[in-house]
């Protein structure tokens, strides 16, 4: 376990640190809003055709 964390702490620096961590986070949340606001507009679409 420790082992591991060294090693991302490696990565992490050799990725340049806090920047890619935001970088990563702000691609996963974008991701997901976009995912959430497809599926919003399906719904929205089915539920009025039926």
């Amino acid at each position: 376990m420790v082992l591991l964390l060294n090693f991302y702490n490696l990565l992490r620096d050799s990725l340049g640190g806090v920047m890619w961590e935001w970088h990563l986070c702000l691609g996963l949340s974008g991701i997901v809003l976009l995912v959430m606001t497809l599926w919003d507009a399906y719904a929205r679409r089915k539920y009025l055709n039926l």
